[in-house]
């Protein structure tokens, strides 16, 4: 597989990390973050609908700077935020766990998850959780009414799906099917890798940077067994799954090199390495 690198200037010893991109990508966070969505399922079918009017209304929005021409970036919100969407199918998690684990508990809300999600983040970046990215935790009929209200085509294998407005300076929403825990632990993690930061223009660079990320959020969970995962995760090379196997070898390959995964996800998000368009 064809790629650009060049020389990293991370460094990275054991438990510890010093990342100059980490400081760009997190340091605004406020570890006082309320960013977990506990209200009903219409609660949030609200908060939807008011990103999408702020969306359609510019002068609204809070910008980071002050270009004349932003509104063209509104003309059409729906299509703006199609584009901003992400998803996560059940072979992303399910590729990394082992089939003869044993059952974990059933999480129905975000609330119940809220402290291994953000020990797994301080420990992986260093960092607070983010207080620009919410998450909820919906039944799948909740998950499919809010995936297609944002003008998403639903398919069943949908584990869950986010919103990232980091471009636009807004809040970035993930949401979950509700289900076991170590499915939602994982994909909770490759949708965070997609909306830490700005969406990357290349889909394969953008997929690789969400994988560069979660299989760094997986090593912290199985390293310090957060939530008793340790054994029911397994980082090695999956099975194929589809679309995303250029993003996930790509990555895969250079940690095999021996890479860090949080290296390989910031010289993506700084443009450093990528995949080939050709690959």
């Amino acid at each position: 597989m064809a790629y650009q690198s060049s020389n990293c200037g991370y460094s990275c010893s054991a438990g510890s990390c010093g990342y100059s991109g980490l400081e760009n990508a997190v340091a605004s966070y406020n570890s006082n973050s309320s960013s977990y969505q506990q209200n009903s399922a219409s609660d949030y079918m609200g908060d939807v609908s008011y990103m999408m009017a702020e969306l359609a209304n510019p002068q609204t929005i809070q910008f980071y700077d002050g270009s004349n021409d932003k509104k063209d970036i509104y003309q059409n919100a729906q299509y703006q935020i199609r584009k901003s969407v992400t998803r996560t199918y059940y072979s992303t998690p399910d590729s990394f766990l082992d089939p003869n684990r044993p059952k974990t508990v059933f999480v129905g809300d975000a609330s119940e998850i809220k402290e291994f999600v953000e020990e797994a983040f301080m420990l992986t970046t260093e960092k607070p959780f983010p207080d620009d990215i919410r998450i909820a935790v919906v039944s799948e009929k909740q998950l499919q009414k809010i995936h297609k209200k944002i003008g998403g085509n639903w398919d069943p294998a949908i584990q869950g799906f986010a919103i990232n407005r980091k471009k636009f300076g807004l809040i970035s929403e993930i949401f979950v099917k509700k289900g076991e825990l170590d499915k939602l632990m994982l994909t909770i993690g490759h949708e965070l890798g997609h909306v830490l930061t700005k969406q990357l223009d290349n889909k394969i660079n953008e997929e690789a940077k969400a994988f560069a990320f979660s299989l760094g959020w997986m090593k912290t969970i199985k390293q310090h067994n957060i939530a008793n995962l340790a054994t029911a995760i397994r980082i090695d090379r999956p099975a194929k799954n589809g679309v995303h196997n250029i993003a996930l070898d790509f990555v895969l390959d250079l940690i095999n090199k021996g890479r860090e995964a949080l290296d390989v996800y910031f010289d993506i998000i700084e443009g450093i390495i990528g995949v080939n368009s050709n690959a």
